[in-house]
Formats: structure tokens, C-alpha cells, sequence
């Protein structure tokens, strides 16, 4: 048996450095459970686990969405097969 082990390119700004890791089975769960109207509250919950160390601005509830909405697109194109091809927002 072949384990895929993820790998997550270290992301730079000039407010952050951030290290990502990939989610437990059971973290997954947990946070495809919470209710879709709480959208930023699943991402600082997404956040919280995905985020393996940060410098700068340490809590992902401290960033500005776009900082948020960045590293979630990281993370979307490092577990993605074909890579960080994919719309964000609806392309106006």
C-alpha cells in the first residue's frame, strides 16, 4: 500500500508565513457538519486545523478575508490533481 503524502508549498505575504497540513478524516468531518450558513466560521474552523504554524499574524480569525480566502485557495490547489486551475468568485 502506497501512502500519498500532500504536499503544501510554504505561503509568504508581507502579514504572513504559513505552513499548511492536511486534514484528519475526523477534522474533515467535523467541519462538513457545521452549518453552511456560518460560512466564516467553517473557515476559521477549516482554518484552525489546516494551518500547521503561522508567523506574523498568528489566529486565521485575526486576517482580512482576502488573506483567508488566499490561503484557502492554497490549500484547493495543492490537493487538487490538476493544480491551482479554478475560479474564485464569480469572474467579473
Amino acid at each position: 500500500m502506497r501512502i500519498l503524502v500532500i504536499h503544501f508549498p510554504i505561503l509568504r505575504t508581507r502579514r504572513l508565513t504559513v505552513q499548511l497540513k492536511e486534514l484528519s478524516i475526523g477534522e474533515s468531518i467535523a467541519i462538513a457538519a457545521m452549518p453552511s450558513h456560518l460560512e466564516e466560521a467553517v473557515t476559521t474552523a477549516f482554518l484552525l486545523k489546516a494551518v500547521a504554524t503561522a508567523k506574523g499574524i498568528e489566529n486565521p480569525a485575526d486576517w482580512t478575508v482576502q488573506e483567508r480566502m488566499m490561503v484557502v485557495c492554497h490549500y484547493l490547489a495543492s490537493v487538487s490533481d490538476d493544480g491551482p486551475d479554478f475560479a474564485v468568485g464569480d469572474g467579473r
